[in-house]
């Protein structure tokens, strides 16, 4: 499944430059760079590329909706979990 590129009917895209992409301050923000980094396998936000973003983006959806992640079929799951109260409005809850 191919995230980047696709448009929503309604939006206008802005193509922006990866090498754009650098640390902004704010805390929420910058904890979901640092997962993006993380799961494109980067130390540093420069070296992430289209192809590692598009890798990070299937491999968190994969994750984000496996039946564990969801609670389906098993007694433990991020769902059923404490950290779940944390968000108590996320669709995952």
């Amino acid at each position: 499944m191919s995230l980047l590129g696709n448009s929503i009917e309604g939006v206008k895209m802005q193509t922006v430059s990866l090498r754009e992409v650098r640390w902004t301050g704010y805390p929420f923000v910058d904890a979901g760079l640092a997962a993006i980094a993380a799961a494109a396998q980067v130390q540093k936000l420069e070296d992430i590329t289209v192809d590692k973003l598009q890798s990070a983006v299937d491999e968190l959806l994969r994750i984000l909706l496996s039946d564990q992640s969801l609670g389906i079929g098993v007694e433990r799951s991020f769902a059923r979990g404490a950290l779940s109260q944390v968000f108590p409005n996320s669709e995952l809850v």
